[in-house]
């Protein structure tokens, strides 16, 4: 999944939680797929960062 599909799953799992109307299991469940999604976007911006440093270190 691409960084900006991640983020557009998270978007969706707020507003499904926000509304309320999920039951108990549901709502942990959707909880914990948008816990793994944010980790897969932070790891994702860590090796994007890494990434630009090198290529800024290589520049210099």
């Amino acid at each position: 999944m691409t960084f900006d599909e991640s983020i557009k799953t998270v978007d969706e799992i707020i507003k499904q939680l926000s509304a309320g109307d999920i039951p108990l299991e549901k709502a942990v469940e959707l909880y914990k797929k948008g816990v793994e999604e944010l980790k897969s976007c932070n790891d994702k911006l860590t090796a994007a960062q890494q990434e630009m440093l090198k290529l800024t270190e290589a520049g210099k």
